[in-house]
């Protein structure tokens, strides 16, 4: 009813509940308060998480539109290698009898490890890993 929202510090209820216990840990984006107690990682299926991130940053037709500096530095991973679907990046990139060229292959291994060879081409969600939120929550933390 009428009033059902708490005011306090001109924030009502919900939104001071969510100013206290969300906030952005992802990427380069970390807005969590330096001494915050408690951090919640969600933990995905690595297989799944892979998969997420491989389609996430394979440019299609919009990306071409809309970003063709990030479509065609992206592109290249994909097409190159060639590397159109995640099977074809296991098999080719990441088997050592694939048949993609040995750049490739060194490309697909660091990529899926994670190590950021700072061509930005490769999948940026492969580097933003668990060991990258580790290294980044503040050395201090009370965890």
């Amino acid at each position: 009813g009428e009033g059902a929202s708490i005011q306090m510090e001109n924030h009502t209820s919900s939104s001071l509940l969510t100013k206290l216990t969300a906030h952005i840990f992802h990427k380069d984006i970390y807005n969590c308060d330096d001494d915050a107690g408690h951090i919640l990682f969600i933990v995905r299926d690595p297989v799944a998480r892979a998969l997420s991130a491989f389609n996430y940053d394979k440019p299609d037709e919009y990306d071409f539109l809309h970003s063709p500096d990030w479509a065609k530095r992206k592109a290249h991973f994909y097409s190159d290698c060639p590397f159109y679907q995640m099977e074809d990046f296991v098999q080719n990139g990441l088997r050592e009898e694939g048949d993609s060229p040995d750049r490739c292959k060194r490309w697909a291994k660091k990529s899926i490890q994670g190590i950021n060879t700072h061509n930005h081409q490769n999948p940026d969600h492969w580097y933003f890993n668990y060991q990258y939120y580790l290294e980044a929550i503040p050395s201090d933390s009370k965890i």
